[in-house]
């Protein structure tokens, strides 16, 4: 059981459709399986819970098959919106003020507090500042760890159909498509990523995604055609970092001002792991952790 899973959403009013899951991740062709034992492996030597499965395992009880693919435990899926809002309610009855739709238009830098000004005329004061505005922070500190590319997903029609254990879905290609079913039983696709940060070209693109997406997701489940339907699709930004890595960094320009940059497929356990990490150097001065992560 996970520390997030015990230490934080127990203390919550509600669950935010917390629950915990297995994933599938399987070689997209013959060429991927070296690399898809040595992930066993790996894990396997660490004492995850993992397992193989063969060509013939999978024929037995899936409706595709793949020369090869590991099973994972200890994955979990939730509604990012509202678990947000319930830490956020949660962090409000401490005592964290919480200010909402308050743009920062002025910034005043001292020694030991700095000074935000917001568009409603309200005045900030504090002693550090992390920001944590995801994608945007390229504007400001141009990381050349970061790469930004464009990616789909679609979501189809509800569908009575169920796969093992409602298992994520993933594989070795880069860039991997992933799959997941919904509580509302709807199946959600996405992948496809493109190298591009151009907002109209990524957008040129979205009927076409969507039309791929539903032709590989009807590759892996054959038995949907004429029963699935692309009920909604979109587009965005997604940022990765070269290593693979989340990053912190320094204000180029203050030293009690930090970015902490969670890009990647992990972004909400590298969220986790890096705001423990600033709140121990912070309250603290515990820096222990943090030189895996610093630029």
């Amino acid at each position: 059981m996970s520390h997030y899973e015990t230490n934080i959403l127990p203390t919550l009013e509600d669950n935010p459709d917390f629950f915990k899951r297995k994933s599938l991740y399987f070689a997209s062709k013959r060429e991927d399986m070296k690399m898809l034992k040595k992930e066993f492996a790996n894990l396997q030597a660490h004492q995850f819970p993992v397992r193989f499965l063969s060509r013939r395992d999978m024929r037995d009880r899936w409706s595709f098959e793949k020369e090869g693919a590991i099973v994972t435990e200890g994955d979990a899926e939730i509604n990012i919106f509202n678990n947000i809002h319930y830490l956020l309610s949660a962090a409000s009855k401490k005592g964290v003020e919480i200010f909402e739709e308050s743009e920062i238009v002025g910034q005043k830098w001292g020694k030991d507090t700095v000074k935000l000004y917001t568009d409603n005329k309200s005045v900030i004061q504090t002693k550090y500042v992390i920001y944590a505005t995801g994608y945007e922070a390229q504007m400001d500190i141009a990381e050349k760890n970061a790469m930004i590319v464009s990616t789909y997903a679609l979501a189809t029609n509800p569908v009575d159909y169920q796969w093992p254990e409602d298992m994520f879905i993933w594989e070795t290609a880069r860039p991997y498509l992933y799959l997941r079913r919904t509580l509302d039983k709807r199946i959600i696709i996405g992948g496809l990523d493109e190298s591009t940060s151009d907002s109209r070209k990524r957008d040129r693109m979205l009927v076409q995604k969507r039309d791929q997406l539903l032709k590989q997701l009807l590759l892996l489940f054959p038995m949907l055609k004429d029963k699935l339907e692309p009920a909604y699709y979109w587009t965005g930004f997604f940022g990765e970092t070269h290593n693979g890595l989340p990053m912190i960094k320094q204000h180029p320009n203050y030293s009690n001002g930090y970015y902490l940059l969670t890009y990647g497929g992990n972004g909400t356990v590298y969220s986790m792991i890096l705001s423990d990490l600033m709140k121990k150097f912070i309250v603290n001065g515990d820096s222990k952790g943090m030189e895996l992560y610093y630029h």
